[in-house]
């Protein structure tokens, strides 16, 4: 389990986002007083995940690890993983604990339905966008951080 401030905000955060969005698109009061300033403190919320990720030499390695692991083993190409996959799928448990995993895939499944929505505004599209994608780099650095300590195989 990822442990820290920025964890714990950002899971708050995509939390908070995952409620307001279906919120949102019942209320313009709501869309219009809680949309925006979520979509911004998100979006550095997100950024600020972003650049752990990448410039971080720990989580650098075990980004690269998992990606070797995800493609089974090979240089090249790997396997197709599939959304029910038990290791690295939807719900795999390599992406995250209970929580992390229950507010990624309503996250994913809430930007989804509100891109097909047709009264979702771009603010809301946005707001969905930053909640899923905090979700995933948080699935990101669960892997690569439990990879690292020895919590998960990158042989399996």
């Amino acid at each position: 389990m990822m442990r820290g401030v920025l964890a714990n905000l950002s899971l708050a955060t995509a939390m908070i986002c995952a409620c307001v969005v279906p919120i949102a698109l019942l209320s313009d009061a709501v869309r219009f007083s809680l949309v925006p300033p979520l979509a911004w403190i998100g979006g550095a919320i997100a950024f600020l995940l972003l650049l752990r990720i990448v410039f971080d030499p720990k989580v650098r390695r075990g980004v690269d690890t998992l990606n070797f692991a995800m493609r089974d083993r090979r240089r090249e190409t790997g396997r197709r993983i599939g959304m029910l996959d038990p290791h690295w799928g939807l719900f795999g448990r390599n992406g995250g604990d209970g929580l992390l995993l229950a507010v990624r895939a309503v996250a994913m499944g809430e930007f989804l339905l509100v891109l097909l929505a047709a009264k979702a505004a771009g603010d809301i599209a946005i707001l969905a966008f930053v909640g899923a994608f905090i979700a995933m780099e948080l699935s990101i650095l669960y892997a690569a951080s439990n990879v690292s300590a020895g919590l998960i195989d990158p042989k399996s």
